[in-house]
């Protein structure tokens, strides 16, 4: 919890506890009854102290192992009723945004260009930026949680008391594959200083030498560690570390070793600020209404080269359109935000073919990495560019309960009109008047308008059956 002066973030309070989620992730990607029961007791204990914050100035989100977990649906309905908040399960790109955000606010501009590295429970998050922007992200399934369950347990789970060599090089050698993915381009691509972030980085940095400065961690000292876990299978020297994080620390400091050897670094400093800072300035830009969001949209709209005329013509007679209507919240994601990018992106697809284009921007989005963007918007963006327009397939609409159906469906209806209406692709053609109810929409057009524009017509005469899934009836005059 965090107040803002000066543009600086001072922290009020804060409240920690480590749940180790990614812990509970079996071999088939099933979240345990025990990891679910922690977290959720966890929760129950920070709702109590957010109580009084206005809504919009809480941000909760789920990372890797959430991400990977396929039993989180049922477990997220719980979470969320005990936070009493919704919780936004990111890409690992997202994360590694966040990262970056966060740590850029805690690096002076003349340390150069910065590698930030994260190491968490279930990945590792690797960037490099220059000020504020992220040159190069990757997040990488290489978590001290996820690795100490694979390579230090027995076939009960139960982690071994004694670390053999064996396990040292098994956990050191499974983290130099998944680094040759990323090693040369980052190397190529360079850096200037090498930071480390998370409490794992900082859990390694107090067992360095004495002589090193705080907050360093340098080749020989890590050297020195690794060594100590291969002589006694143990780390002999863990004051004020606690149990938990040093039930995780020994497969902490292997991957930090490959990490030091396959990127050829020789120190790392440490910061204290992580994702959650990043998290903090991200909702601090959307207050302010400097939304990453809204920049993400402009950059595909280059990107795709996707008409912008158009996408101003659609969305200014969608604006006319739902003028008159209080769009709903569905888990804290604002639907008239999302209708607009919608508005704006929904010829995405044009730029892999004109055929069925609704369908492949509905995949585009879906499927890329979205800075600020939660998975759930996400899914909802591609859920509105899928169906603008042709026939609304109700598998397309499981994403949501058939009550968030019922509550959409005259937002989707109007996304359509707008579509619809611009087809021609001029600018000054006044949009009819438009009486908008939940269950049915009048468009009334000049006289002889309809007469003198028949494809509209026969449009709208189709248009009419399209809709009729979403119990939406459309009346025209």
């Amino acid at each position: 919890i965090v107040k803002v002066n000066n543009g600086a973030l001072e922290t009020v309070d804060r409240v920690k506890e480590m749940v180790q989620i990614a812990r509970g992730l079996n071999s088939e990607k099933s979240l345990s009854a025990e990891a679910q029961s922690r977290a959720l007791h966890c929760l129950q204990c920070f709702q109590e102290r957010l109580q009084g914050i206005p809504p919009e100035q809480i941000r909760a989100v789920g990372t890797k192992a959430l991400r990977s977990a396929h039993n989180t649906d049922g477990f997220l309905q719980q979470a969320e009723q005990a936070l009493g908040h919704p919780i936004d399960i990111i890409s690992g790109y997202e994360e590694a945004r966040l990262v970056h955000l966060g740590v850029s606010h805690d690096i002076s501009a003349d340390k150069g260009q910065p590698l930030i590295i994260d190491i968490g429970g279930g990945s590792t998050e690797f960037i490099i930026g220059q000020g504020e922007q992220a040159l190069l992200m990757e997040s990488l399934s290489i978590g001290c949680v996820t690795y100490s369950d694979r390579h230090f347990s027995n076939s009960k789970g139960v982690i071994a008391e004694h670390i053999t060599k064996k396990m040292v090089n098994d956990t050191y050698y499974a983290t130099c594959v998944e680094l040759e993915l990323i090693s040369q381009r980052y190397r190529q691509q360079g850096w200037d200083i090498a930071v480390g972030s998370s409490g794992t980085m900082r859990a390694i940095a107090e067992l360095m030498p004495s002589g090193v400065v705080a907050g360093l961690i340098t080749r020989e000292g890590l050297n020195r560690l690794l060594d100590q876990l291969k002589d006694y299978g143990f780390l002999p020297k863990l004051s004020g570390i606690s149990a938990q994080r040093a039930s995780v620390l020994p497969a902490g400091i292997i991957i930090l070793a490959a990490i030091f050897d396959q990127l050829a670094l020789d120190e790392i400093h440490v910061v204290k600020t992580t994702l959650k800072e990043g998290l903090l300035y991200d909702t601090l830009g959307r207050l302010a209404a400097q939304d990453m969001r809204d920049q993400t949209v402009e950059k595909l709209i280059e990107q795709y080269q996707i008409d912008s005329a158009q996408a101003n013509r659609v969305e200014a007679t969608l604006t006319h359109c739902i003028h008159s209507l209080t769009a709903p919240t569905l888990n804290s994601v604002n639907i008239n935000k999302v209708l607009h990018w919608a508005a704006r992106l929904h010829e995405i697809g044009l730029s892999v073919s004109h055929s069925g284009y609704h369908r492949h921007g509905a995949y585009l989005l879906q499927h890329s990495d979205l800075a600020g963007f939660s998975r759930f918007e996400q899914e909802l963006l591609a859920l509105f560019v899928g169906a603008h327009r042709r026939k609304i397939r109700p598998e397309r609409l499981k994403l949501l309960s058939a009550e968030n159906q019922q509550a959409l469906a005259v937002f989707f209806a109007c996304l359509r009109l707008a579509v619809l209406l611009n087809h021609r692709r001029e600018d000054g053609i006044a949009p009819p008047k438009v009486s908008v109810q939940a269950q049915g929409i009048h468009l009334e057009f000049p006289p002889q308008w309809l007469n003198k524009h028949p494809l509209t017509y026969r449009n709208l005469q189709q248009e009419q059956h399209y809709l009729s899934p979403l119990n939406i009836h459309l009346e025209f005059s």
